[in-house]
């Protein structure tokens, strides 16, 4: 996963150019929902008490950009390299 060393790197070209894919790829529901889930510490239950879903659209959404990217926001690495990515 190449994401947190483009983000330390801080290049700004390649840097928009991933952030432009990822908001081209999934619509802003679902990248609020990623970050969202980031911010509640990774915890589900929180998570969707905060955005006002069901848990399993909570799920759905996280299962379908985890699958779609293949960057598991459920653990540290992954979750570090998409805030770090949307938050920097």
């Amino acid at each position: 996963m190449l994401i947190p060393e483009i983000v330390f790197l801080n290049p700004p070209e390649l840097t928009k150019k991933l952030r432009n894919f990822y908001y081209s790829s999934f619509n802003s529901e679902t990248l609020e929902t990623i970050l969202g889930f980031i911010e509640q510490n990774m915890n589900a239950s929180k998570t969707s008490k905060a955005l006002y879903m069901h848990r399993n659209t909570l799920n759905y959404r996280l299962d379908n950009f985890i699958n779609k990217t293949e960057i598991d926001v459920r653990t540290f690495k992954g979750a570090l390299a998409i805030y770090l990515l949307f938050k920097r």
